[in-house]
């Protein structure tokens, strides 16, 4: 069946807790699914990169008749909890438990599959072992050792080199972080003791997905074999590129396609449903009690556009918002926000009184792609008519609006609010753009920001040593520093002779001053954020020219700068100092 026949229905489950999609072909052609599957993500930012493989992943199984459950496990995603909250690993491992029993509750299929990728397939692993009616156990690219793994995440944050805060500040500095994400002491300490397990068949049939460049050998296979699992090994050469940064993912359409044929060719017999009994009850009870003691309420929500948009609406438990805000896409990072920030600030701010909506637009995420237009596009034309159907959605519930974004976000969101959108502010964080023509290329960074970056770089260098004795050598290349200068010195010239044509009533194209002016003749406050080390703020100040001064000293804009974070405000200390910038921004009356 056509992927496009498929139905990818939100589901809110464990008593709200836990946030998935069920994948399913229509009723009337699915009458009695045999076999379904529990889709198991990995962790932290493999997790956020994963995100559109998986969705393709479920997908491709709904389309051959196997339903498909993917979810976010308590404290990651749109579920409830943090991943700061105590028994991490039995919670996580208690989240697939429920989502067992929700796909089998809402298909009723007779037999389910586990399919885990990385961390997740440790962690399904470990539940299905413990299971009888567990039909089918697939591993792709499994980490094999939690000890292991917890080196792995504390390697990979050290190649960061991220900056350190700054003294005196007062944050809750967790004991590691693993790439945006904070892993506590008790949780690195339970992750370590686990191994995917030698002494007994997780499943009856099993199939390991082994990267080819990073394989587990043969030792866990062997020894499932010997314990009476149907063992298959499927070769995959393409784990790196499904994980690469969002914007750049490539979805494994092979494996893909060879891994559902395997699932389609099991037809397993029926297998006993196992409820629910963890030896921990602490573990099940924050999986499905954990949400209604929240200050906030969560659910899906559906845009009409020019596609289906889906969002994550939040508003406050004890009393109706009179304000939404809404959260825009930093590139192709989907609706959770860059290190799961726009969870962290949403429910924040329903803790303050104000509601908002976190949403993908077209093609990025959860949001099906415009006709025409392919998906993972960070910057389509259809952006600003996306945002102008949330803002109106929006504002059939609420009184007022506000926009925020980053980056890519950031961009969108501006645009919107010059387009006309009903927004009361708009915060703008870390544009590397004011604007986008058809034809620029992520992979090669914005022209304009790549620009300013390199002649900060080659500024800095003039007062090294070091880089003197280079040049003398004969070891830079001076002719793409010349280029970077020249093309600095015509960047300042244009937008200088736009600010004189604008001050004489003339107006120039791409004129970022003559937008901002506008936008806030109308009434919209705007609030920049940037990192110190980002461009977007020089690129601000040459751009918009005299207007930036003006509009700040009347109030119309505010400029606020951070020092210390990269891009997306990757270390943890960054997110609290960002989260406080924002709530004050979006709570504080105008």
């Amino acid at each position: 069946m056509p992927t496009s026949k498929v139905l990818d229905q939100p589901v809110h489950f464990a008593n709200q807790a836990l946030m998935g999609w069920l994948h399913r072909v229509p009723a009337a052609a699915d009458s009695a699914p045999k076999l379904g599957v529990v889709l198991c993500a990995p962790f932290g930012y493999e997790a956020i990169c994963a995100r559109r493989s998986l969705r393709a992943m479920a997908t491709s199984f709904a389309a051959a008749g196997v339903p498909t459950l993917r979810f976010d496990y308590h404290g990651t995603g749109d579920s409830a909890g943090d991943d700061r909250d105590p028994q991490r690993v039995a919670v996580w491992q208690a989240s697939i438990v429920a989502a067992i029993e929700e796909l089998r509750a809402s298909t009723g299929v007779q037999a389910v599959a586990l399919v885990g990728v990385r961390l997740g397939a440790l962690l399904a692993a470990q539940v299905a072992a413990a299971r009888d009616d567990i039909a089918a156990f697939v591993a792709i690219a499994p980490v094999m050792n939690g000890k292991a793994y917890v080196r792995e995440l504390r390697a990979l944050q050290m190649a960061l080199g991220l900056s350190e805060p700054p003294a005196g500040l007062v944050w809750d500095k967790p004991a590691r972080e693993a790439v945006g994400f904070a892993v506590t002491e008790e949780t690195a300490a339970e992750l370590s003791t686990l191994t995917m397990l030698p002494e007994r068949a997780v499943a009856p049939r099993v199939r390991v997905v082994d990267r080819s460049d990073l394989s587990i050998g043969d030792a866990w296979p062997n020894a499932q074999r010997n314990a009476g699992a149907d063992v298959t090994i499927q070769p995959f050469t393409g784990y790196a590129t499904m994980v690469l940064d969002p914007h750049k993912v490539v979805v494994p359409a092979g494996m893909i396609n060879e891994l559902t044929t395997w699932l389609v060719g099991l037809a397993p017999a029926a297998t006993p449903f196992v409820p629910a009994a963890p030896a921990d009850a602490r573990a099940i009870n924050a999986v499905r009690f954990g949400a209604p003691s929240s200050k906030f309420v969560e659910a899906p929500m559906q845009i009409a556009g020019r596609t289906s948009l889906f969002g994550v609406v939040t508003t406050p438990r004890a009393a109706k918002a009179q304000h939404a805000v809404l959260m825009l896409n930093a590139g192709a990072v989907h609706h959770v926000g860059p290190n799961r920030l726009y969870v962290a600030l949403a429910r924040r701010l329903a803790t303050a009184g104000v509601a908002s909506l976190r949403m993908d637009i077209a093609g990025i995420g959860d949001s099906r792609a415009a006709n025409g237009i392919g998906e993972n596009v960070v910057y389509p034309p259809t952006a600003v008519d996306d945002v102008l159907a949330a803002v109106t959605a929006l504002r059939n519930q609420f009184q007022s609006v506000s926009v925020v974004g980053l980056c890519a976000g950031a961009y969108h969101g501006f645009k919107a609010a010059f387009a006309g959108a009903a927004v009361q502010r708009a915060v703008i964080i870390n544009p590397l753009t004011y604007f986008w023509a058809e034809g620029m290329s992520l992979d090669i960074e914005l022209p304009d920001a790549r620009v300013v970056e390199a002649a900060k770089e080659y500024q800095a260098s003039m007062l090294s040593l070091a880089k003197w004795r280079k040049l003398l050598r004969g070891d830079v290349n001076v002719r793409k520093v010349a280029q970077i200068i020249g093309k600095r010195l015509a960047q300042r010239g244009q937008h200088a002779a736009r600010d004189v044509a604008r001050r004489v009533g003339v107006r120039l194209g791409d004129d970022l001053g003559f937008e901002i002016a506008s936008t806030t003749q109308r009434g919209v406050t705007l609030h920049f954020v940037f990192a110190k080390s980002d461009p977007g703020l020089a690129m601000l100040r040459e751009q918009g020219g005299a207007v930036v001064p003006q509009l700040v000293r009347s109030g119309a804009i505010s400029i606020d700068v951070i020092d210390g974070p990269d891009h997306t405000f990757t270390a943890c200390w960054t997110h609290d100092v960002l989260l406080r910038k924002l709530e004050q921004l979006l709570t504080t009356a105008r």
